[in-house]
């Protein structure tokens, strides 16, 4: 008797759960960026994502930003239009958008990495001499989305793009 109410209260649970979203986007910085700006932005991003009990990972390449943010889907929605409307993006461009069961950045507000050449040169080492690693460096990884998730599985091997 007591194990059917118990699995009627963790379906009731379950039931009640908030919906855990994932968006991944990419987008282009609408002017250059110093590294105060972009430790203004950061600084920001942790405290708004930390009081909406949104995490994630954002990843700046050349004028170029690769974000994932994850958490309850209301927040995560209400922070990426949010970001997609701020006139310091352009060529927002929504990679993934979907429903997950866990975080994979449970402690982390914002984690961060500015990518350099030679980061992008160890992330696409497996690909030949005129691989993708360049067209991270140009605007192509806005349209490119296996480049972003290649990308994104160096700094964190257990995210999907597609």
């Amino acid at each position: 008797m007591s194990s059917l109410i118990e699995r009627k209260m963790l379906a009731r649970s379950a039931f009640l759960a908030p919906v855990l979203r994932k968006i991944i986007y990419s987008s282009r910085a609408a002017a250059p960026l110093g590294e105060n700006d972009l430790y203004a932005i950061l600084r920001a991003a942790r405290a708004n994502n930390a009081a909406h009990k949104i995490t994630g990972l954002l990843l700046f390449i050349n004028r170029l930003f690769l974000q994932v943010l994850e958490g309850e889907s209301d927040a995560v929605g209400e922070v990426f239009e949010r970001i997609a409307s701020d006139a310091r993006h352009s060529d927002v461009r929504v990679l993934r958008d979907a429903a997950i069961n866990t975080r994979r950045f449970p402690d982390w507000s914002m984690g961060f990495e500015q990518v350099d050449d030679a980061a992008l040169r160890a992330a696409f080492r497996d690909q030949d001499d005129d691989g993708g690693w360049h067209d991270i460096l140009s605007t192509n990884l806005i349209l490119n989305s296996a480049a972003a998730e290649t990308l994104l599985q160096f700094y964190a091997p257990d995210i999907k793009v597609n």
